[in-house]
């Protein structure tokens, strides 16, 4: 079990360098800054994870779990890009992975868990979307994308209401 001595947390991960694992994602905290600088780290069986990206211009949100504006699958090729601040919270700033892969999925945004997971960060607690398969398999589900559905009174899902003009 890799202890990370206070280098990383298990708080947040990412699909960022393209393969089928999750990242790390988290911040460096600055004192002097007041903020964290937005990283990424891999762990790749050693006792300390490996930096993968790093950015002093990148700012985290909150002191405490050092998550980015946003993270998620927003440019469509199934990895996760990041919304990270500048100093003086005037620019967002986008980071998307420069590795390559041959590993292919649907885009994650297509799929309903991940799609609600990014639209609770800005409305609710902001942690990492997730999906609702495991990446290895090689095959994520097929989005059902035939139109919206709502809940009913019973709790099943029924074609969604009219909108109202």
């Amino acid at each position: 079990m890799p202890s990370f001595a206070g280098a990383a947390s298990y708080d947040s991960a990412t699909w960022w360098d393209g393969d089928a694992h999750r990242e790390l994602l988290d911040h460096r905290w600055s004192g002097t800054a007041g903020s964290g600088y937005g990283q990424v780290l891999e762990y790749t069986g050693s006792t300390e994870p490996t930096r993968i990206r790093y950015d002093t211009a990148a700012r985290s949100d909150d002191g405490a779990k050092g998550n980015p504006a946003l993270p998620a699958d927003v440019l469509g090729d199934w990895r996760e890009e990041m919304f990270w601040r500048d100093a003086d919270s005037t620019t967002l700033r986008l980071y998307t992975t420069p590795h390559p892969t041959d590993f292919r999925l649907p885009t994650l945004m297509h799929h309903p868990v991940h799609r609600l997971g990014v639209a609770r960060q800005d409305t609710g607690r902001n942690q990492p979307p997730q999906v609702g398969y495991h990446p290895g398999t090689r095959q994520g589900p097929r989005p059902g994308l035939t139109g919206r559905t709502a809940a009913t009174a019973g709790g099943r899902p029924g074609p969604s209401p009219r909108p109202v003009r």
